[in-house]
């Protein structure tokens, strides 16, 4: 096993493997406690309509996952903020309509692409330098935002009302998480899949959630659940050759359902 590491291709599976074990979680521990972890599944499958159009157009595909899933978002919140619909109703809406668009680019281009299908499904085998460049761009990003406004972010977990009558800033804050939400799916889609990204972004964070009591213990917690799926789904992928996505998926499924077995809460 430990010989495939001296191909690149396993070397840059493994550390993009590891990435986004450490950025999903870390992210959803803020969805997860605003509740607005759904958006993440409609963001993933608006940014893979991104990537079908940007495959009938020949561009790149990453490209065209940004820009759709960066534009719907944006939309979405400066909707919610006045009041026009409310998150869950517009992403339902989006999430739809753009999954639409995504089978009619495919269909367009007359052939299902393999490329396309390694956004939907995953294919952490396929990952380049840039990809991980970008995994890795993000997550020190991320956590540099979370390290200098832990306090105010930690405020509008606790009470938005609170938040807001403190001075915060809560709207911006709002759009800033929503909009690194939308960069780590985006970067994370080809790792893991379009499918199953939800499911590293949320799990590992509800399974944190279920044995910390404390909120900077469960972010710990659910970067440590993120690793272990991470890591442990890619060797697994290794050894049966399955996707990797499915593993990593099915492995922070079963830290789920361990935390509710040992849960007190």
């Amino acid at each position: 096993m430990l010989e495939l590491f001296a191909l690149s291709v396993i070397r840059k599976a493994f550390v993009a493997s590891v990435l986004v074990g450490l950025l999903l979680p870390l992210v959803g521990n803020f969805a997860l406690m605003t509740r607005t972890a759904f958006l993440g599944a409609g963001i993933a499958h608006i940014a893979f309509a991104g990537v079908a159009f940007g495959i009938m157009l020949s561009f790149s595909p990453l490209l065209g996952a940004f820009l759709f899933a960066l534009l719907s978002v944006a939309f979405i919140w400066y909707a919610e903020k006045k009041n026009w619909i409310t998150y869950d109703v517009g992403m339902s809406i989006l999430f739809s309509f753009f999954m639409a668009l995504a089978i009619l680019f495919l269909g367009l281009t007359k052939q299902y692409s393999g490329e396309a299908m390694s956004y939907l499904f995953g294919s952490v085998l396929t990952v380049s330098t840039i990809d991980i460049i970008l995994l890795f761009i993000t997550v020190l990003l991320f956590s540099i935002f979370v390290g200098v406004f832990y306090k105010e972010l930690f405020h509008i977990i606790l009470s938005r009302d609170l938040a807001l009558a403190s001075g915060l800033s809560v709207d911006t804050f709002t759009f800033l998480m929503l909009l690194f939400m939308t960069i780590s799916v985006v970067v994370s889609m080809k790792a893991v899949g379009a499918l199953l990204v939800f499911g590293l972004l949320v799990m590992p964070s509800a399974a944190a959630y279920r044995l910390a009591f404390r909120f900077h213990r469960m972010i710990l917690l659910s970067l440590v659940f993120g690793l272990i799926s991470s890591i442990a789904g890619f060797f697994i992928s290794l050894t049966l050759d399955i996707p990797s996505g499915a593993a990593i998926v099915i492995i922070a499924f079963l830290l789920l359902i361990i935390s509710f077995i040992f849960s007190r809460k």
